[in-house]
């Protein structure tokens, strides 16, 4: 992926948006100058296929724009994923409902909001699809004391029917349902860059 900022230029074909419903409104914040170059389709798959999504459109010859999370950009940069990619730069999105304002990669914790009441020992439940970045932090974990014993998930925090048994969740955090549910708090903010435009 190139790392720097670029500016649109040539013809679109098609947008691919995430259709989670925490990303809803992003639509309306893609930049004038995009729309105004064509009328592309927009296709919304789930948030973690946007950029496979895009770079099978660029093998057939279709060149497309997307948004994903900085996370999720991030992820596919650690596997690899990336190189196709374009990145245009950060859009302005706010969710009022949002507990940061926006769906940001997050460590949940059992425990409360503090770090002070953590165990040696942790379980941590991370969501599969940020595997790279979740493994990162939990070698943080483990370089700062901790005994870490990992189990990957799949799907999202608040898809989990149980995570009493976890001491921390590694996932997307956006609305208070997920805080809800898992009777979790939110403790440390992995990754805090909101929506990227990116391109083919």
């Amino acid at each position: 992926m190139e790392s720097e900022a670029h500016a649109l230029d040539g013809a679109v074909e098609l947008i691919v948006l995430p259709e989670e419903r925490g990303m809803a409104g992003l639509a309306g914040q893609l930049p004038a100058e995009l729309l105004q170059k064509a009328s592309p389709g927009i296709i919304k798959v789930p948030e973690d296929q946007v950029i496979s999504r895009m770079k099978h459109l660029w093998s057939m010859g279709k060149r497309s724009v997307g948004v994903v999370i900085g996370a999720r950009l991030e992820e596919e940069r650690l596997r690899g994923n990336t190189s196709d990619i374009r990145r245009y730069g950060n859009l302005e999105f706010y969710d009022p409902d949002a507990i940061f304002g926006r769906p940001e990669l997050c460590v949940l914790s059992r425990w409360g909001m503090n770090w002070s009441p953590l165990p040696g020992k942790l379980k941590v439940a991370f969501q599969r699809k940020f595997e790279n970045l979740a493994k990162e932090y939990i070698a943080g974990l483990m370089s700062g004391g901790f005994e870490v014993e990992a189990v990957p998930i799949d799907g999202c925090l608040g898809d989990q029917d149980d995570l009493t048994e976890f001491d921390l969740a590694i996932g997307i955090l956006c609305r208070g349902a997920v805080l809800e549910k898992t009777g979790m708090w939110p403790l440390d903010r992995i990754w805090e860059e909101g929506p990227v435009l990116i391109g083919t």
